[in-house]
């Protein structure tokens, strides 16, 4: 991770291929690693247990139903969510 003096803002990524990817804004997508927030920025986690209370999640293969879409799909339904992972 490349961060600005100064600032510490992230300005890029460097990549295990050797490439640097440099940008103005960065989505953390490390899960509960968050390689980017905690690691990096020191942003400590904050719970929203108190108002989102299911703790646990069911994964379930299916067969595919057409080709895959390039994003997640969820869907709320009255007992919890469902999502749709095109992998």
């Amino acid at each position: 991770v490349h961060q600005a003096e100064g600032s510490g803002d992230i300005t890029g990524l460097a990549l295990d291929n050797g490439a640097r990817v440099e940008g103005d804004f960065f989505i953390d997508c490390t899960g509960m690693r968050a390689l980017l927030l905690g690691e990096t920025l020191g942003v400590g986690y904050e719970s929203w247990s108190h108002w989102l209370p299911c703790d646990s999640a069911l994964a379930v293969q299916t067969a595919s139903v057409g080709e895959p879409v390039p994003y997640t799909r969820s869907i709320a339904h009255p007992w919890g969510w469902q999502w749709r992972i095109p992998l």
